[in-house]
C-alpha cells in the first residue's frame, strides 16, 4: 500500500515484515505508521532509493512532529536502515522526503534470541537509544534493552553471589541524570545512585574488583575535594562505600582499575590535557605513588584493567588517526610483560573487557575500516578475544555501526546488516544468560491423561501477552497448555 501524503493520512504498518515500493511526488514525501506492541521493542526501517543522491527517512513520535527519539531533532538516514526503540502502545511516523522519484520501503522487527553467558554487552553513549546485547562468537544482536542510560562507561561483578551485577553511569551531556545505576543480570534496575558533580561532560570511570563484589567509582572533577578527583566504592547491592580517596592536584583521572589485594588504585593519569601516564594510588594510606609506566610520546590510554593474576592491561592510542593502537601488559612492579599490537584497528577507542577465563583471555573493542572481504566506506567494530599469555586471537569478527540508529557503511540496496550497535560505549562481557520474550498465544499440542476421569474440564487459556487487552478463555482439554514463543 503506497504511502500517506502527511501524517494525517499516513500508511498504517499492521503487520512486520512490512514492505512497500512508491515514487515520492514532491519533496514533502510520504507518510507510513506503526504502532508499537509488547514485541519487538526494537525495529528497523529502511527507505531506498538507488537513483537519488539525498532521498531521506526521518522518525516522529508520538505525533508527525516531535521527533524522535527526543533528542535526535535533526536525525534521518539517507537510504541507509535506521533502528529505533518502540513501546507497546505508541504510535511512530516514518517520512520519505527531500527528493522526488522511486523508493523501496521496509520494516522488520527486531531480534528476540536466547543471550548466553559471554555475550557482548554494549549500550549507546547518546541518550535515547537501547542497550544493544550482542553474539560472542559472531556480534550478531541477540536483544535490546530500552531505556537505558546512556554514557561511556560501566563494569560487570564476575563471581560471588551477585555476579552479573551492571553498574553503569547515566552520563549528563547526553540526556543522562549523571546518576549510577545498578542492574540485575537481567537488567531489571535495582538502584539509582546520585553521583552528580555539576560537571556537565564528567566521565565518572568504573572498575569492578575481581572478588570483592564491590565497583571503584571515580570523579575526575570533584566539587568537594577543590574539583580535583576522587574515587569511591559501590557495593553490589546497589549502596555507596565507607571510604572516599581525595587525589591530589597533580594526579588526575581518566579510567582506573583496584589491585587484586585492594591496596593499589591503577590510573591512566592525565598530562598536559589527556591521560598519558599509568599512575598509583596508595588506597591503604591515601596517598599518591611513584608512576607504574611514563608516558609513550604522540600516544594517549585509553583503557586500563587489571586481570586475575594481578597483572595490568593498558590501551594505548595515537593521537591521529589511522595509527595502529596497541595494548602492554604491566606487572605490578612495572616492567612489560606482553605488548599485544591491534593489527588493522583505528586509533579511535580501544576498550577492554574481561573475559569468563580471566586471567586466561581477555577481550579488546576497536575501530576498523573494512578490509575484511567488505568494501569501505563502511565502518565496522571489531571485538577480539586475546589469549594473555602470546596475544593470540582465540575469536574474533567485525559488525557494522549503527550511530545514532542509522546503519555506517555504503549505500546499498542490501546492506551488511539492519540492527547493529552504536560506535560507544560500555562494553562489556555478560556472565549470565537471559532469555527471549515469550509470547503465550499459541497451542502446544502437549495432552495430559487423567485415568478414571469421565467429564470434560475446562481450562482458562492465556490469550495476549499478559499486557493490557489480554484475558483468559475457557478450553476443553487437551491441558496444559505449554509455554511456546510466537513465531
Amino acid at each position: 500500500m503506497s504511502g500517506g501524503a502527511d501524517a494525517t493520512h499516513a500508511t498504517l504498518i499492521t503487520t512486520l515484515p512490512y514492505s512497500d515500493a512508491d515514487t515520492v511526488p514532491t519533496t514533502a514525501g510520504l507518510w507510513y505508521k506503526y504502532v508499537g506492541t509488547s514485541f519487538p521493542n526494537e525495529i528497523s526501517v529502511f527507505a531506498y532509493a538507488a537513483t537519488l543522491a539525498t532521498q531521506r527517512l526521518r522518525i516522529y513520535s508520538p505525533d508527525g512532529v516531535t521527533a524522535y527519539p527526543p533528542l535526535e531533532t535533526t536525525n534521518f538516514a539517507t537510504s541507509r536502515p535506521l533502528q529505533i526503540p518502540v513501546v507497546n502502545g505508541v504510535t511512530y511516523y516514518f517520512n520519505v522526503y527531500n527528493q522526488v522519484g522511486a523508493y523501496t520501503f521496509s520494516v522488520i522487527a527486531g531480534p528476540n534470541e536466547i543471550v548466553p553467558i559471554g555475550s557482548i554487552f554494549n549500550s549507546d553513549s547518546n541518550g535515547g537509544w537501547p542497550l544493544a546485547l550482542l553474539s560472542g562468537i559472531d556480534g550478531h544482536p541477540l536483544r535490546y534493552f530500552h531505556p537505558f542510560p546512556c554514557g561511556e562507561s560501566g563494569d560487570v561483578i564476575a563471581t560471588g553471589v551477585d555476579t552479573g551485577r551492571v553498574l553503569v553511569h547515566d552520563r549528563l551531556v547526553f540526556g543522562g541524570d549523571d546518576h549510577l545505576k545498578l542492574y540485575s543480570p537481567q537488567f531489571e534496575l535495582l538502584a539509582d545512585l546520585d553521583y552528580t558533580s555539576g560537571q556537565a561532560g564528567a566521565l565518572y570511570p568504573i572498575r569492578a574488583h575481581r572478588t570483592n563484589k564491590i565497583f571503584y567509582v571515580g570523579k575526575p572533577e570533584d566539587p568537594l575535594n577543590a574539583g580535583n578527583s576522587s574515587v569511591t566504592t559501590v557495593t553490589s547491592a546497589g549502596a555507596f562505600g565507607p571510604t572516599t580517596w581525595n587525589f591530589s592536584a597533580a594526579h588526575v583521572i581518566f579510567g582506573i582499575a583496584p589491585s587484586i589485594d585492594e591496596t593499589i588504585l591503577y590510573t591512566t593519569r592525565v598530562s598536559t590535557g589527556v591521560p598519558r601516564v599509568v599512575g598509583r594510588w596508595d588506597l591503604v594510606s591515601n596517598v599518591g605513588l611513584t608512576d607504574l609506566a611514563a608516558a609513550v610520546s604522540n600516544y594517549r590510554l585509553d583503557d586500563i584493567m587489571v586481570l586475575a593474576d594481578d597483572t595490568i592491561l593498558v590501551a594505548y592510542k595515537r593521537l591521529t588517526a589511522n595509527v595502529t593502537p596497541y595494548i602492554l601488559r604491566y606487572d605490578t612492579a612495572g616492567a612489560i610483560l606482553n605488548t599485544y599490537t591491534l593489527t588493522g584497528a583505528q586509533s579511535e577507542d580501544v576498550r577492554l573487557a574481561q573475559a569468563i577465563d580471566d586471567p586466561v583471555s581477555f577481550w579488546v573493542w576497536t575501530k576498523t575500516n573494512a578490509t575484511e572481504s567488505l568494501s569501505g566506506p563502511t565502518t565496522l567494530n571489531r571485538y577480539q578475544n586475546l589469549r594473555v599469555s602470546d596475544g593470540t586471537i582465540l575469536s574474533g569478527f567485525s559488525v557494522p555501526q549503527f550511530n545514532h540508529g542509522v546503519y555506517i557503511g555504503a549505500k546499498s540496496a542490501t546492506p551488511i546488516a539492519r540492527f547493529g550497535s552504536a560506535s560507544s560505549c560500555p562494553f562489556l562481557i555478560l556472565r549470565e544468560a537471559i532469555n527471549p520474550v515469550f509470547l503465550y498465544n499459541r497451542l502446544s499440542g502437549v495432552y495430559q491423561i487423567s485415568l478414571g476421569k469421565t467429564n470434560d474440564t475446562y481450562h482458562n487459556q492465556l490469550i495476549g501477552d499478559g499486557t493490557a487487552g489480554s484475558g483468559t478463555t475457557n478450553v476443553k482439554i487437551p491441558d496444559p497448555f505449554a509455554i511456546v514463543p510466537t513465531e
